[in-house]
């Protein structure tokens, strides 16, 4: 991230004088970008087809309304965790060197994810939904919360490069979610039953192949063991603290980011259950599902990109730019594969996927393909934003986005229902283009993690008295 506007050539010697840690492979031999995507984009594919096959067995074997309202948890429990986790892995992806260890990452995202629950089981009595929905809402609570802890994980493996553990994880995560939800569907007809159960088999990869990895990952580190005896020196708790305290004053304005760009994707469902009915919004959140494929795309590449797109931007700037343009190029490009095999399908594709009745509303499916391809545009513009270090100004401009959907949506989705949905998400999507673009015109304001809480000083910073 954007660093010092530092010559290329101090950035190297500063680094073959002093090792920093993961990035310093940097300079090293290290993984290809395009080995490194293969890994994210096959972890991700497995992953979300887990999620669509997931939506698609409570489509087949419940109705509309019990599927609305297992999207009306996901609505609720998202936009929750995004501010509470504080975008940590994005920060842990991008640090340039190892100033807070990972124990810090995951004590800080532990605690923060008990808040979240807390607060999604307060929004559930505050709202005063039925003791049905409740339910479904708090177990779904409870499943992304427990995915949030692997996702700390994920960020101190992307850090070192090692998208090919996250990878294997999200396969496991999501054929082992499959199996779960499936039998508990199955044996009890509870979508609150099927989430719980996910949620275990979440729990169960995070605990058995997750957190082991990440501790063989940091001993592999040269710099552990340098480390480890400084922290015999050191008073932990207070360190601790200096460690919450910088994560949360360099992630507070992403989590603000974070949250009002979910709530921004999840008007629609909102307004629909507010003003239509959970069934409509059951239908709306099937609909979706499948454009969740741009999604995928750009975390696979954005994911395994961000590193790198991290160093181009303190060292190479006309390289940034074009790894930039070249992930905004991918959306389009799979909306028309995509769009192209559901046009050609027609409404027997719906059928085919869910039931006869989801068949209706094909024109729909294909705004929502659109309104998928839109937001992957914006999405790598986020994380061009968040690589330069443009972290100040993402919670400004994600409010705009919030504000017009907001506005779109009380105007458009209790008039036109589904289709006023539809329109609205992809209106949402343009205005994260516009705005987002504007963002990096700005300069960048952060650098890295500020002072360095976690290393003793470099030689030549001990000799200066510094």
């Amino acid at each position: 991230m954007p660093s010092a506007e530092s010559p290329v050539g101090t950035v190297v010697e500063k680094s073959a004088a002093v090792p920093i840690g993961p990035m310093s492979r940097t300079f090293q031999a290290r993984p290809a970008l395009t080995r490194q995507v293969g890994w994210t984009l096959v972890g991700n594919l497995v992953y979300a087809a887990a999620q669509s096959i997931i939506v698609i067995i409570l489509a087949k074997t419940l109705n509309p309304a019990i599927v609305g309202q297992f999207g009306l948890g996901v609505a609720i429990a998202t936009p929750i965790l995004m501010f509470t986790n504080l975008q940590l892995r994005a920060l842990q992806a991008t640090e340039s060197s190892c100033r807070v260890r990972f124990s810090d990452h995951f004590a800080l995202r532990s605690a923060s994810t008990v808040a979240a629950l807390i607060m999604i089981t307060g929004t559930v009595l505050l709202v005063g939904y039925s003791a049905v929905t409740g339910l479904v809402i708090l177990s779904v609570g409870v499943m992304k919360c427990v995915e949030a802890l692997s996702d700390t994980v994920y960020g101190h493996l992307q850090r070192y490069e090692r998208v090919d553990r996250i990878a294997i994880s999200m396969i496991g995560k999501g054929l082992l979610s499959i199996v779960g939800l499936g039998a508990a569907i199955a044996f009890t007809r509870d979508v609150t039953w099927g989430a719980l159960a996910v949620a275990a088999t979440f729990a169960a990869v995070l605990v058995c192949y997750d957190l082991p990895g990440a501790h063989r990952v940091t001993v592999e580190d040269p710099k552990h063991s340098d480390e480890a005896a400084n922290e015999r020196t050191k008073d932990l708790v207070s360190t601790r603290l200096r460690a919450f305290q910088v994560l949360i004053n360099m992630g507070l304005p992403l989590g603000v980011t974070s949250v009002l760009l979910a709530v921004a994707a999840n008007i629609p469902r909102y307004l629909l259950e507010r003003t239509v009915s959970e069934t409509a919004l059951g239908y709306f959140v099937a609909l979706a599902y499948p454009s969740a494929v741009f999604v995928i795309l750009l975390s696979a590449f954005g994911q395994a990109a961000t590193p790198r797109m991290a160093e181009y931007h303190r060292t190479t700037r006309a390289r940034f730019r074009r790894l930039v343009f070249k992930l905004m190029l991918i959306p389009p490009l799979s909306l028309f594969l995509v769009g192209g095999v559901a046009v050609l399908l027609g409404p027997d594709l719906l059928r085919m996927l869910y039931r006869a009745d989801y068949a209706q509303y094909f024109p729909e499916f294909l705004i929502l393909l659109v309104a998928g391809a839109v937001w992957g545009v914006a999405s790598v513009l986020g994380y061009a934003a968040t690589s330069s270090r443009r972290l100040s100004s993402q919670a400004p401009a994600a409010a705009i986005i919030c504000t017009m959907t907001i506005v779109c949506g009380f105007l458009i989705v209790p008039k036109f229902g589904i289709t006023g949905a539809a329109i609205v998400s992809m209106i949402s999507g343009v205005c994260g283009i516009a705005v987002y673009g504007f963002v990096l015109l700005g300069k960048p304001d952060v650098s890295d993690y500020g002072v360095p809480i976690m290393e003793p000083p470099a030689p030549e910073d001990a000799a200066s008295g510094s």
